[in-house]
């Protein structure tokens, strides 16, 4: 979501990894973003990105089930 001057909007988004584990969004907006990412074997991992502050590439470290 994101909240500015008492206005929160919300969008989802989804992509599919490469066979390497990477994947890509475009056009995200300024702001944090929650980022939830799910793969057979693992457990879930949820995490708050900001692209401004933090950059654009992520690392998610996933514990196996």
């Amino acid at each position: 979501f994101h909240d500015e001057n008492g206005i929160r909007t919300t969008a989802r988004r989804s992509s599919a990894a490469d066979p390497q584990g990477y994947f890509k969004f475009t056009q995200l907006g300024p702001g944090t973003h929650r980022l939830i990412v799910n793969a057979d074997g693992y457990q879930p991992a949820q995490l708050n990105h900001d692209v401004a502050t933090e950059g654009s590439d992520v690392t998610v470290e996933m514990s196996a089930r």
